[in-house]
């Protein structure tokens, strides 16, 4: 059961990303990249904006509903889907997530605006293999939004 609940828990927070995702930086964050070998990730309440959290929040909700749906027949599972809507509920402070933002479009007109104010600008392409084997060694989840926003 326990290997059932985690291939659900992988199926809505982190389904297999796409070839390449890009991360949008500065100059400064290119160099800190390539130099330590890392991509910082943000505490979720310190964002610059909420509304991207909040929106992948929702997300996980509806993925959540649709697939309490699919396993109405399998009560353990439907309980441990419940339990997963239940911890989203709580307020977003209480929730130790933190964030790095990947597009699946490298040349975003918007990305280019907000990374390259007062300098250059840069689009890093990962290999989406890469960063899935990332994630699972260290345990974390690659949630991928795949719907469109309109804030």
């Amino acid at each position: 059961m326990k290997k059932m609940k985690n291939e659900v828990l992988n199926q809505v927070i982190a389904p297999a990303p796409p070839k390449t995702l890009y991360h949008y930086t500065t100059q400064k964050g290119l160099l800190g990249i390539v130099k330590d070998k890392e991509i910082f990730a943000t505490h979720n309440q310190y964002l610059n904006d909420r509304r991207e959290f909040v929106h992948a929040v929702n997300l996980c909700r509806e993925e959540i509903e649709q697939r309490r749906k699919n396993f109405k027949g399998h009560s353990s599972v439907a309980e441990y889907l419940e339990g997963l809507n239940n911890l989203l509920a709580l307020p977003f402070e209480g929730i130790n997530v933190c964030v790095c933002s990947f597009s699946e479009n490298g040349d975003l007109l918007s990305q280019w605006r907000a990374y390259s104010a007062g300098g250059a600008g840069f689009s890093i392409g990962f290999s989406g293999t890469f960063l899935r084997a990332a994630v699972e060694t260290n345990k974390w989840y690659l949630k991928l939004l795949t719907k469109p926003r309109f804030l």
